[in-house]
Formats: structure tokens, C-alpha cells, sequence
């Protein structure tokens, strides 16, 4: 049902409105009456108006500022202007508010149905059209969830499909990263300072934010092509943001292109962050606020994934200059490390791909008997001997199972074969050594790389040789192998005769 405000000075016409509106459009009913422009201006603000129908020529306001105001309102309602003077000036006016029609005293039924009717589908239109962006907004939110889970599962594929059906293509990508205590003393939260912000600074982009962990969000910014986007000045981001809330870190990345960027322009804001830990005096620590205590924890477990002991290290120095000497904090101290401590034990197990770990058994033990330690300076001397080992550990292990790792890599290469991959590739992506990831990689799967990769190519190929008429060198191109030659020595020596032969054999 469609909610119309009658706007005329003219108390016959009102009355003529409110019975004819629902008698030729049962969709509409008279959800407002106004006898001048003024009361009009009233209705637009105070009902939720879809469609208005409003003489030109009244008292206190035009039907013209009526429709500008409803041009400008939230709610936009459509706009039918009606004029006892067959003037052109008003009906250009009309047309430049985006007016859906312009009638002419005396009003005839038949014009007001279609009138009412042209309005009644544009709203429709715009619904469908908001709901399907709304669609594609919240499937892109959830693939940015899903890859900051799981990023070395996590493929784009799905996000350029959503992306692609909803007409879009991005050529600016943004990304960064945002620290902040939850609970802020007053005011907007976390997520709405970075709204705020995002809206400010990249206006023509679509922006999108992610919680990751208590205090620690990432959000997107992405421009579409044709849309004259320039990213704003970081240091005045940062600026922006402390003066939101002087207690957050904010870091934003440099301009990507592509959406298959993102990645990187996350791991650069990323970088970032842990450059502006590490590039910190000591000697500036004075803030032994939650919020603080939260954002060294976060830098902390940065530096443990990134495989970095002195990094981590380093977080820990910071620790202990802010409970130095204060015996108060006994509670804040065993909470920071019951925090990190559980998720490096979580870090462990995810390598490991078990919890039968000594590093997992001695973090456990710390934490089942935490609440009996009172020596500050003990516990954080303990800790600091773990997190170097765990963050040894890691690096040693390349945080990996060989075993849960290679078939993620098999797996990876059967769904992208036709892609210029390579080990070093593979091994970039997923964050192991090459040289030693190869020789474990053999041990499990049973062939190196290459041969499973050509191996791979050339099953697909065949398939394609059985169940479609393309040439062979469209074949060879579609499954990552250029040269067509070099294709039909490698398809002979694996099938015992040339991709020809094979097509007509299995044809026959």
C-alpha cells in the first residue's frame, strides 16, 4: 500500500484527491491532506510518504520547493505536480525536480491512474534495485569474513562472481586495520568511529567493515571504475580517529587495483601497524589503560603469526614497563596473558593439526594455575620465554602440517590448473619454504609438484578432448599450457598417442 499526501488550496480538490486516488489506484491510499505548502513540508517531514500529489500555485510554499524538499528527504517519495497554467517554464521546472508527472487543471482520472501508476512502478523499480545491491553488499561482507578467518583457504572466485553479476568492477581497493578498546568511554563505537570515517574519506566508494577479535577490525574500501576516487592522507586518517578515540591505532593501506588485491593491502595496513609498535620509545609508555593493554595484546599475536620473536618480544617489554612496580594489576596482568596464551595455543593446534604439543601442555599449565601467581614480574619472565619458543616453533614448522597442508595445496591446484601457478607460488601463497615444502610434498602425495600439476592439465584436457569440438591448441591454452606443441609431446607420453587420436578413439 502506497502512502499518498494531497497537497492544494482548494478544499473541492482535496476532497476530489482523497475519494479518486483510491477509487483508480487501490494500491494508494490518502495518508495525509494539506491546505497550503507549508502544511504540506509538515506531512513530508512528519509521515512516511511514497507519493505526492500537489498543486504548483499554494499558499506558503510552491508544489516546486515541495518537490525539491522531497528530492532531498530520505524517504524520496515520487512527485505528481498539478497546475490550473499550461506555462512551460513550470513544466521544465517539473521535469528538472525529476517530477514523475505534470497534470493539468481540470485533473482527468485516466491521466491521474497513469500518473499514479508510473510512480507506483519507479518505486518498485528502486526497491528491487536497493534490495539487490543490499544482496551483493552483504555477500561481499561475508566473503571479507570468510577470507579473514581463513585466508590461506580462501579464494576470490566467489566475491568476483557476486561482484561481476551485480555490474560492478573496482579499480581503487583500500584496506585497513583498526584497534580500539570495545568499551570506549562515550559516544560511537568502534565500528561507527570507522563508518564515520570511511564515509568521510571515501564517499564514492563501497565500504565495508569486519570485526576480527574483541578489538581488532578491518574495514574495505573499494571504488568502482569510473568513479574519481582519492584515498585520503593516512596521517590525517589517524588523526581523525584518535580524536574519535585517543586510546585506537588505525593503519590504512596504499592504493591496489585489483580485487584480487585485497590480500595484500590488508597484510601492507598490517605491516604497518606492527611498524608503528615497533618504531615506539619505551620510554613513551606511560597509558596503563585497558584500551592500551589491548592493543599491545594485538601486537603481540601479530608479531607470533608473523613468525617474528623479536617483535613479540618487544610487546612484551611493554608489558612489563607498564606493570612495573604495580602491584594493582595482578588481575589486568593474568588477564593479558590468559588472552595470548590461549590464542597461541590455538595457533599451535592449528599447525600442528592436534593438541598433542608440549608448547600446548605447558600453556595449559600456566593457565589452569594462573590465579596463584602475584609475582608480576615472574609471570611476564615466563612469558616472554614462551612466546620466543612459540614464535620459533611456528617459524620452524612454517605453521603447517605437511599432512593437512598438502592436500589444501592439491586441492588449490585442481581449482585453479589453468592459472600461471608455480611452487614458489603456492609456497608465497600459503607461507612455507619452498625448498622443504617440495621434498614433504613428494613424501605424501606421491609426485613433485610439476608432475601433479601436468597431471592434473592434462586430465582435464582430456575431457575436454571427449566432450567438446575446440581445437587442441584452445584445448592446451584452457588448461594452462600455451605452446600446443610442448601439449602434445606431454599428452602422448601420458596417454601413449597424441590428443588426436585420442579425441577419435574415444569418439568411436
Amino acid at each position: 500500500m502506497y502512502k499518498v499526501l494531497a497537497a492544494d488550496d482548494e478544499v473541492w480538490i482535496r476532497r476530489w484527491l482523497e475519494k479518486t486516488i483510491p477509487e483508480v489506484m487501490p494500491d494508494c491510499r490518502v495518508a495525509a491532506v494539506a491546505e497550503d505548502g507549508e502544511a504540506a513540508l509538515r506531512a513530508l517531514r512528519e509521515e512516511e510518504i511514497d507519493i505526492v500529489v500537489s498543486d504548483i500555485r499554494m499558499p506558503m510554499a510552491t508544489g516546486l520547493e515541495i518537490a525539491l524538499a522531497a528530492g532531498k528527504s530520505e524517504k524520496r517519495p515520487k512527485v505528481i505536480l498539478v497546475s490550473g497554467y499550461d506555462e512551460f517554464g513550470y513544466a521544465k521546472q517539473a521535469i528538472d525536480l525529476n517530477v514523475v508527472s505534470y497534470l493539468l487543471k481540470p485533473i482527468d482520472k485516466q491521466e491521474l491512474q497513469q500518473a499514479l501508476q508510473r510512480a507506483a512502478a519507479e518505486i518498485r523499480q528502486e526497491e528491487a534495485q536497493a534490495g539487490s545491491a543490499e544482496l551483493v553488499q552483504a555477500a561481499i561482507l561475508k566473503y571479507l569474513q570468510n577470507y579473514l578467518q581463513q585466508p590461506e583457504e580462501y579464494t576470490f572466485q566467489e566475491l568476483a562472481r557476486a561482484v561481476k553479476s551485480a555490474g560492478k568492477r573496482y579499480e581503487a581497493v583500500y584496506a585497513g586495520v583498526f584497534q580500539c578498546d570495545i568499551s570506549l568511554e562515550k559516544g560511537a563505537t568502534p565500528a561507527q568511529v570507522i563508518d564515520r570515517l570511511l564515509e568521510r574519506h571515501f564517499a564514492a566508494c563501497d565500504r565495508f567493515v569486519v570485526l576480527e577479535d574483541n578489538m581488532n577490525y578491518v574495514f574495505f574500501a573499494l571504488g568502482e571504475e569510473g568513479k574519481k576516487v582519492v584515498g585520503p592522507d593516512p596521517r590525517l586518517l589517524r588523526a581523525e580517529a584518535q580524536q574519535a578515540s585517543p586510546k585506537c591505532r588505525l593503519e590504512l593501506s596504499g592504493r591496489y587495483g585489483r580485487l584480487a588485491d585485497l590480500p595484500a593491502a590488508v597484510a601492507q595496513a598490517r605491516g604497518r601497524l606492527i611498524e608503528s609498535y615497533a618504531g615506539e620509545k619505551s620510554a613513551a609508555v606511560v597509558d596503563t589503560s585497558r584500551g592500551r593493554i589491548l592493543a599491545i595484546r594485538s601486537s603481540i599475536l601479530l608479531a607470533v603469526k608473523a613468525h617474528n620473536p623479536g617483535e613479540a618480544e618487544h610487546g612484551v617489554q611493554l608489558l612489563r614497563e607498564m606493570f612495573s612496580g604495580r602491584n594493582s594489576h595482578f588481575d589486568d596482568c593474568r588477564y593479558i596473558l590468559f588472552s595470548l596464551i590461549s590464542e597461541m595455543i590455538r595457533l599451535i593446534a592449528d599447525a600442528d593439526g592436534s593438541f598433542m604439543n608440549q608448547y600446548i601442555g605447558r600453556g595449559y599449565e600456566f593457565c589452569v594455575k594462573i590465579n596463584h601467581y602475584h609475582n608480576v614480574p615472574a609471570m611476564l619472565d615466563w612469558f616472554a620465554g614462551y612466546v620466543r619458543q612459540v614464535a620459533e616453533y611456528l617459524e620452524k614448522n612454517q605453521s603447517f602440517n605437511v599432512s593437512h597442508i598438502a592436500v589444501r595445496v592439491r586441492n588449490y591446484m585442481l581449482e585453479h590448473y589453468a592459472e600461471d601457478i608455480s611452487l614458489a607460488d603456492i609456497c608465497d601463497k600459503f607461507g612455507i619454504n619452498a625448498s622443504y615444502f617440495s621434498k614433504k610434498f613428494k613424501e605424501e602425495i606421491g609426485m613433485n609438484f610439476v608432475d601433479l600439476l601436468t597431471s592434473i592439465r592434462l586430465d582435464a584436457a582430456a575431457q575436454l578432448l571427449l566432450n567438446t569440438r575446440n581445437s587442441v591448441a584452445q584445448i592446451s591454452k584452457s588448461v594452462g599450457i600455451n605452446d600446443a606443441k610442448y601439449f602434445s609431446k606431454l599428452f602422448h607420453n601420458s596417454y601413449g598417442m597424441n590428443p588426436t587420436e585420442y579425441r577419435e578413439r574415444g569418439a568411436g
